[in-house]
């Protein structure tokens, strides 16, 4: 976070990411998760990575929590997700 906020041109985290929130009305850690979910969602519907080993890529400490974020955003678990896709 403290990268992307410099990037952006600010040197305190709490201004950008108030400035952030003002204008995507949203926090930089729930724009990145959006980001982090949709790549995942790709690698579901089109990979034949393991739901385990996807969650060790994109840094989940465990497959249930990814699992609950994906199920949450999307209203099924990422395995039907998948046999949906294959059908």
């Amino acid at each position: 976070m403290n990268e992307l906020s410099q990037l952006c041109g600010y040197d305190c985290i709490k201004t950008f990411t108030r400035h952030f929130k003002k204008y995507f009305k949203q926090t930089p850690y729930q724009w990145m998760l959006d980001r982090k979910m949709e790549e995942i969602s790709l690698l579901v519907e089109n990979s034949e990575l393991t739901i385990t080993e996807i969650a060790k890529i994109y840094g989940f400490k465990s497959v249930s929590h990814l699992v609950s974020l994906y199920s949450k955003r999307y209203g099924i678990p990422p395995y039907k997700s998948r046999l949906i896709k294959s059908v």
